[in-house]
């Protein structure tokens, strides 16, 4: 087998998993991309290196490029961390095959690392990126119930909700409300089309113009396997389940999507779930805790912008961050958008700010 053969077999297989991918194959001390036929075979090498500025090339610049001649494009390994988060902000998935020798001269290629938006943690980040699971619960095309789980896996917080139609009242509505206080950067849709359907247009009046992956509930609903992740994050739950130790025994939709985002992290760097916390559960309950700021609420109100908004206009949340720290940006935003009105830990927030004004 060739090194595009190998190369290409990869690509086959992370596009129809991921869709837009760029494969990172480590040979010798480069990375390197190739490709032929424009890209349907392999990377879209010209497209890849105009991104990143770097020279696309060949091995024998006297022959049309073919699969034993693909075009192809690289930079230092060490250089990596440069390069990678162009690729990830692009929108890319990025596969990272890393070689390792072995007996006499051979050389083996095994991913080490998938890299995503909503798995790529960036400490200099303003504002927290959470990827997205949302799920339905659907009898004769007629919507009845819907789940979603957010995570941040910077910091490990998630956050989960789950909504069921009481008289026909609108359970997307509801949970997108819920969710358009958060930054979301990566979508899962999980269900069939319809599902999909539903849920993308909704997205884009939110102002979610994010990577949105379209997966299958396949597993997930399935009580055995959300054990099995479940048990990947939470290694002691005592005599409690998995599904009772994160709180969520009685919420089957939130639960599906919590899954889901767990077992997307863990595909992608199984160490992203390690001694993760709790997830705080959204649900009837406890939503009256936090006030619900629809999107429409944030844009009236002017509270915050978008991510891609480049124009410059002031919003609230520009106007009032004075932080220093990007940990602090973050928790100011979180603050802003997630207003509480819980008594006692309101109380406790003003005399923690009390005592630090005392102090400076």
């Amino acid at each position: 087998m060739t090194i595009f053969e190998e190369y290409d077999g990869v690509c086959v297989k992370y596009k129809q998993e991921y869709g837009s991918v760029v494969v990172l194959f480590e040979v010798g001390t480069f990375y390197e991309i190739y490709g032929c036929d424009n890209g349907e075979r392999g990377c879209d090498v010209r497209a890849i290196c105009g991104l990143l500025n770097i020279q696309a090339t060949r091995k024998n610049k006297g022959v049309d490029v073919s699969p034993s001649n693909p075009e192809l494009g690289g930079f230092p390994s060490a250089a990596l961390p440069k390069y990678l988060p162009t690729l990830v902000n692009a929108g890319y998935t990025v596969i990272v095959v890393n070689q390792s020798n072995g007996k006499g001269k051979t050389v083996t290629r095994a991913v080490c690392n998938v890299v995503s938006k909503g798995t790529w943690i960036d400490d200099c980040a303003k504002s927290a990126t959470h990827l997205l699971a949302l799920t339905n619960s659907t009898q004769k095309s007629k919507l009845l119930g819907c789940g979603a789980a957010l995570i941040d896996l910077r910091t490990g917080r998630s956050h989960v909700m789950e909504a069921w139609s009481v008289d026909g009242s609108d359970v997307m509505e509801e949970i997108g409300s819920r969710i358009a206080c958060f930054d979301v950067c990566e979508v899962l849709l999980m269900g069939d089309e319809d599902a999909f359907d539903r849920w993308s247009g909704r997205l884009e009046l939110m102002g979610v113009h994010r990577n949105m992956l379209h997966r299958s509930l396949a597993n997930f609903c399935n009580p055995g396997y959300q054990d099995q992740v479940l048990l990947k994050a939470f290694k002691s739950v005592g005599f409690l389940t998995p599904a009772e130790f994160v709180g969520l025994e009685r919420h089957p939709l939130a639960l599906t999507a919590y899954v889901a985002v767990l077992d997307f992290a863990h595909k992608h760097d199984e160490s992203l779930i390690y001694n993760l916390p709790v997830p705080t559960v959204l649900v009837s309950t406890s939503a009256a805790t936090y006030v619900k700021l629809s999107s429409s609420t944030l844009r009236n109100l002017n509270l915050t912008q978008a991510r891609d908004d480049a124009s410059g206009e002031l919003c609230l949340s520009r106007l009032l961050d004075h932080c220093v720290t990007y940990p602090g940006k973050r928790l100011f935003r979180e603050r802003l958008l997630q207003p509480i009105t819980d008594t006692i830990e309101l109380n406790r927030r003003y005399d923690a700010t009390e005592a630090m004004r005392q102090d400076h």
